[in-house]
């Protein structure tokens, strides 16, 4: 293999499918449209955020209107009005009529479905909470006692790990760009290679490289350009996230670890792994696919999303056992790994046994793809066998 003509291969992939000027102005369309969008909620939720006008009637009605309070602007009315509240709540002068009845039944008039239901539910349970426990003999002072919470101080022994909610999203964001990376060079690909194949240009590239530069070419190239692209997709959310607290909004701390040197190169060690184990997986499968419109291996392209799933899981409790398993198994370490480092502190050795775990999975699997590249990329018409694959994967150079 010949270094210089790998990265040849790998500069032709990543710039015949990353324009840098097209990706700026999507960074910049990207950043305007989420500041817009939140603008726009800002503006709905204030919209909606008014007073609600209800008007009580029945048995109780002015100790409940004493006992509310909240944002709802509530008055007191009489049965004989009912008709005429029902048509100041057709015509909108009036948001809605709760009447109280003598069973200790409750009816809420209403235009339309309220969205502020569940704010008077509560109400209405807290206060017949409060009836049946005066009606049992229980004073306001024993109830208050019953729901008090037990006092409990928190001292945690490596406070600069974070807020636990911050350090989670962080963890959670981190998956789902492994995902959207995977899905994005999944998609580059299966193009790429099904398109060279169907254009029968196959043989001249052979006739100039052996199919393990190219194979290694396009691997590390599209995985470059998966990590732009990520790019793209971080920025203006940085940006966004720093307009936001600059705004006043906020928003979960981030853990300590994310600014920490030493994770940041775990996390762009990890990624660039991970995605150099799938991709090699991707462009092995996509070699062998005939017609992409067609043919049933396209579903193989789906399969790391199953261990990239069990890494939400590993967000609950990243120590559990079956976390540390996770993060050294070279399928699931490239999430699982960057997610118990943000939640925890994971041991040294364990991160170093992850990398050549992973290292080891793609030297190996980078031959075997090699192999398949060739078969698969000179066949025309016939998929191969999943025997024939396999026994093209063991057979020695």
């Amino acid at each position: 293999m010949r270094p210089s003509l790998v990265l040849a291969v790998a500069r032709f992939e990543l710039l015949r499918f990353f324009k840098l000027k097209d990706q700026l102005v999507g960074l910049l369309t990207m950043l305007a449209v989420g500041l817009g969008a939140y603008g726009v909620s800002v503006v709905v939720k204030r919209s909606g955020a008014g007073p609600v006008r209800i008007a009580v009637l029945g048995p109780g009605a002015g100790q409940l209107v004493a006992e509310a309070g909240s944002r709802f602007e509530w008055r007191v009315a009489s049965e004989e009005h009912l008709a005429e509240l029902r048509e100041r709540v057709a015509d909108r002068r009036l948001d809605g009529v709760l009447v109280l009845g003598a069973d200790g039944s409750t009816e809420l008039l209403a235009r339309l479905a309220p969205a502020w239901r569940g704010e008077i539910q509560s109400l209405l349970d807290n206060r017949q909470r409060r009836q049946r426990m005066v009606e049992a003999g229980v004073s306001p002072d024993t109830l208050a006692g019953f729901f008090s919470p037990a006092p409990l101080t928190v001292v945690t022994l490596a406070p600069s790990q974070g807020a636990r909610r911050g350090a989670g999203l962080s963890a959670g964001t981190a998956v789902g760009l492994m995902l959207l990376g995977i899905l994005l060079g999944n998609a580059y690909l299966l193009a790429g290679i099904t398109g060279e194949k169907q254009l029968r240009v196959t043989e001249q590239v052979v006739a100039a490289i052996s199919p393990q530069t190219w194979i290694d070419g396009k691997i590390l190239g599209l995985s470059a350009l998966t990590l732009a692209m990520l790019a793209l997709y971080v920025v203006p959310t940085v940006v966004g996230v720093s307009i936001l607290r600059w705004l006043g909004v906020d928003l979960p701390a981030l853990p300590a670890a994310a600014g920490d040197p030493f994770f940041l190169a775990a996390l762009v060690a990890f990624s660039s792994l991970g995605f150099l184990l799938w991709f090699t997986f991707f462009a092995a499968i996509a070699a062998t696919v005939d017609d992409p419109n067609n043919s049933s291996r396209t579903g193989w392209m789906l399969f790391p999303l199953l261990p990239l799933g069990l890494a939400f899981a590993v967000v609950r409790d990243p120590d559990a056992p079956l976390a540390r398993v996770l993060g050294l198994l070279p399928p699931t370490a490239p999430t699982v790994m960057p997610v118990r480092m943000l939640l925890g502190e994971v041991p040294l050795p364990e991160v170093l046994v992850a990398l050549v775990a992973l290292v080891s999975a793609i030297a190996l699997l980078r031959r075997a793809a090699g192999r398949i590249f060739h078969l698969g990329m000179l066949m025309y018409g016939k998929e191969p066998t999943w025997r024939e694959i396999l026994r093209l994967v063991r057979e020695t150079d």
